[in-house]
């Protein structure tokens, strides 16, 4: 059986499409032919050694699939060979082993892929669309104006939606190119921005009636997290997510921190990885957003499709910040 692994870490070219033990089905597990991995950011700082945890090698990247269950294991109920499935892997702890030809799963954590859903909506969804539902219960929209950063990735396209269905009062989205800010003001923003541009942060203000924004949900960090702490308006709250542009865990100054205790300013951070251990209520989310997206009221975004032996294109791609929406993987 083939996989994309890395037997080293580094760049993109470590990843290579090779021969990778077959999986083995135990108890309580099926086997399901992968048709589609989903590709995260995440997936690039794993590969690159900057992983908060020990990888043990040929390292499989990817934590989500989907695919047709082949085979079953002993004890398996209420599935059948045959069926539809998205495969979050990372509900087992698993932070890679989906851009395989085929994977072992447990059956309870399997969710079915609904009629009308494509195996690439399905592996999209999980990781990006759990992040963004989180988030916003986390810090809600509803009533608020917001600033959703890199508003035309994966995780952005998401939440710009959702928080739109949510009753956002107004919602900003900064994006780097003319066509992703045009996607994003398709997807329902009220205004795109160009976080670019030197003087992006007024283009905010004045967005917002001088005010600032209420909520920021920021996956980019760096010089974007010190710009939109001054913009961020008086009471307000900024989400840091990721850090696709600088370091997500660099220290405010003291002069950020005066100014949140000036304007009673909240900032807090979001990571789905300490919430995914709710298999519960993963599931339950899960198959309620796949709902959503059978029923046409919101919307997957897939900006790239490699074969899985493209993999090494799609992790530069990533890095590039030069995506849109969701990166998959298909055979």
């Amino acid at each position: 059986m083939k996989a994309v692994a890395f037997s080293r870490v580094g760049g993109p070219e470590v990843l290579t499409w090779q021969e990778v033990p077959e999986p083995q089905v135990g108890e309580g597990q099926v086997l399901v032919r992968v048709e589609a991995a989903g590709m995260n950011f995440g997936d690039t700082i794993i590969r690159s050694g900057k992983a908060p945890f020990p990888l043990e090698f040929p390292f499989v990247t990817a934590c989500e699939a989907s695919g047709v269950v082949e085979r079953l294991g002993a004890g398996v109920t209420g599935i059948s060979v045959g069926d539809r499935v998205a495969a979050p892997l990372f509900l087992a702890g698993r932070a890679g082993g989906a851009a395989a030809e085929r994977i072992a799963v447990d059956a309870a954590l399997l969710i079915p892929l609904p009629e009308g859903l494509t195996f690439e909506q399905g592996a999209a969804l999980t990781v990006q669309g759990i992040t963004a539902r989180w988030m916003l219960d986390h810090v809600p929209a509803k009533g608020r104006t917001v600033l959703v950063h890199a508003a035309a990735g994966g995780v952005g396209a998401l939440l710009v939606q959702l928080a739109k269905q949510e009753g956002a009062r107004r919602i900003v989205a900064t994006a780097s190119t003319a066509e992703k800010r045009a996607e994003a003001l398709r997807l329902g923003a009220d205004v795109a921005v160009d976080y670019t541009q030197a003087d992006w942060s007024q283009a905010v203000k004045d967005a917002t009636g001088g005010l600032g924004p209420d909520v920021i949900y920021d996956a980019v960090a760096g010089d974007v997290r010190k710009r939109s702490l001054e913009v961020l308006a008086a009471r307000g709250t900024y989400v840091m997510y990721g850090g696709a542009g600088g370091n997500a865990y660099e220290p405010l100054d003291a002069a950020q921190m005066a100014g949140l205790c000036m304007k009673n300013q909240f900032v807090t951070g979001f990571s789905g990885w300490l919430m995914f251990g709710d298999v519960r209520r993963v599931r339950a989310d899960l198959t309620a957003l796949f709902e959503e997206v059978r029923a046409g009221r919101l919307e997957v975004v897939i900006g790239a499709r490699h074969r899985m032996q493209e993999a090494a294109a799609a992790h530069r791609a990533l890095e590039s910040r030069a995506t849109t929406g969701k990166v998959v993987l298909v055979p």
